[in-house]
């Protein structure tokens, strides 16, 4: 008797955190980083996913490594990450031939991932977004800058030319510090800004080159170029949704709803995008909703398997 009671405690017990766990189970959190770019892939995957019938709550604007943190933990169940980043950061992958080339980056991290954290890479959106030492038109005729490797030499030769980055470029494994070690940039006119300034800075000529990501609207809109990277030091970064094995256990058909967008969004789409976000100021949520609609993706669409 005194057994049966202890297991009618025990049941009651639990009951609260079945209830949470079903709950939870039932609804699917969305990252995003904190860029623009990350903004808009977020915002797309929630309206996508809401539109086939899913229960979707938003976790946006974390940084790069506090969004991987609470995808591991189960805190959120998916958000855009890039190849090359996941490779250098968090597989603390070092192989060159590897990194440069897309397809051998996602199979390592694909592998990485489902066997050390339990996540599923899905397809990757067709577009490299990788980062890139810009400078202005003008200012790399003037200076006879095409190359980082002209960038070195010039830099060596004691040319006063200020680069600008920030601090989360600065301090990674694919970042500044590992670049200036392949190219031998001296550790010289080094200007830290937040990253949303660093355009700002170039435009106005406070700083000479800056750090910048190859899909960025603002690289068109004020005129600037991004200096070769003839030495292949950065990874490539094809954006995809990683997402929690147990949620594709679960709900499978998030995968056939996020990879749809995998048919639309193109490097010229994204980049029209980032422009209207970071040139325009408009609403990233907006921006997403709107070309999803213009482009029929929150249409009448098929049922999903679940």
């Amino acid at each position: 008797m005194k057994t049966l009671q202890n297991i009618h405690r025990l049941l009651i017990a639990l009951l609260p955190l079945a209830g949470l766990s079903c709950s939870r189970g039932d609804t699917i959190v969305v990252g995003a980083k904190a860029f623009s770019e990350g903004y808009i892939l977020g915002h797309m995957a929630v309206l996508v996913l809401r539109h086939d019938g899913f229960d979707v709550d938003e976790q946006f604007g974390l940084a790069t490594t506090a969004m991987r943190s609470a995808l591991e933990t189960g805190q959120i169940d998916l958000y855009y990450e890039y190849t090359g980043t996941a490779y250098t950061v968090y597989a603390k992958g070092t192989d060159q031939s590897v990194m440069t080339d897309s397809a051998r980056v996602l199979d390592a991290v694909r592998r990485f991932d489902s066997t050390q954290h339990g996540l599923i890479w899905l397809a990757p959106i067709p577009f490299n977004d990788t980062y890139a030492l810009l400078m202005r038109k003008d200012a790399s005729a003037r200076e006879r800058l095409a190359t980082l490797t002209d960038l070195a030499s010039a830099i060596n030769a004691g040319r006063d030319l200020k680069v600008g980055v920030d601090a989360e470029f600065y301090e990674r494994p694919d970042g500044w510090k590992a670049l200036a070690a392949r190219y031998g940039f001296p550790e010289r006119n080094i200007v830290k800004l937040d990253a949303g300034l660093i355009y700002d800075a170039l435009a106005a000529g406070k700083i000479d080159i800056g750090m910048g990501y190859s899909t960025d609207g603002q690289i068109a809109a004020l005129n600037l170029i991004a200096l070769e990277d003839d030495r292949r030091f950065f990874p490539a970064y094809n954006p995809a949704a990683v997402v929690r094995a147990e949620l594709l256990a679960r709900q499978p058909g998030v995968r056939a709803s996020l990879e749809r967008l995998n048919r639309i969004v193109t490097p010229e789409a994204i980049r029209a995008l980032n422009a209207e976000v970071a040139m325009q100021h408009h609403d990233p949520r907006k921006v997403a909703e709107r070309w999803l609609r213009e482009k029929g993706m929150l249409g009448p669409a098929a049922p999903q398997a679940r």
